[in-house]
């Protein structure tokens, strides 16, 4: 009787010592899928810094829809006239790789003029099917005169990642 007692104890060891070498790797694949809710880059002498967070009381996992806020400052840092945003291009990836493309005029409605050394900050939402996904995409920008009139030749894109 303790010999079959003992064998299902050492048994029951390694089952557990199996469980947690799963729950081990399982971590470990996860940490390698990093997330970062934080972005800075900066190109052609603009910065832009996003940070994004799921807006969990309008999530529902139930129907696959997940609001992420996201909030970003846009900074002239080089153009030693004032810059001014005219169009944005999103490309949102959800966890699946499912992509939506979206561009539009300016930024909320906005097509701000930024002078050297200024920033321009706005909030807005994009839903996806799955909690986990990135955004990456550009603003593209002309400098303007001192009467906020587009120079020509000038227009540039940033990077957003």
């Amino acid at each position: 009787m303790t010999l079959v007692c003992n064998q299902l104890h050492d048994k029951a060891i390694d089952a557990g010592f199996g469980v947690l070498k799963m729950m081990s790797e399982r971590v470990e694949h996860l940490s390698m899928l990093s997330y970062s809710p934080w972005s800075t880059m900066t190109s052609n002498g603009v910065r832009v810094d996003v940070e994004a967070e799921m807006r969990h009381e309008h999530t529902v996992a139930v129907k696959s829809k997940f609001m992420f806020d996201y909030h970003i400052e846009i900074t002239n840092v080089e153009h030693s006239r004032p810059i001014k945003l005219i169009k944005r291009f999103w490309h949102i990836c959800d966890s699946s790789g499912q992509v939506q493309k979206l561009s539009g005029l300016g930024v909320i409605g906005k097509q701000p003029v930024i002078k050297q050394g200024d920033s321009h900050k706005y909030s807005s939402s994009a839903a996806i099917p799955s909690p986990c996904g990135s955004m990456q995409g550009s603003f593209q920008f002309v400098e303007v005169d001192s009467h906020q009139k587009p120079i020509e030749g000038t227009e540039f894109e940033a990077q957003i990642s």
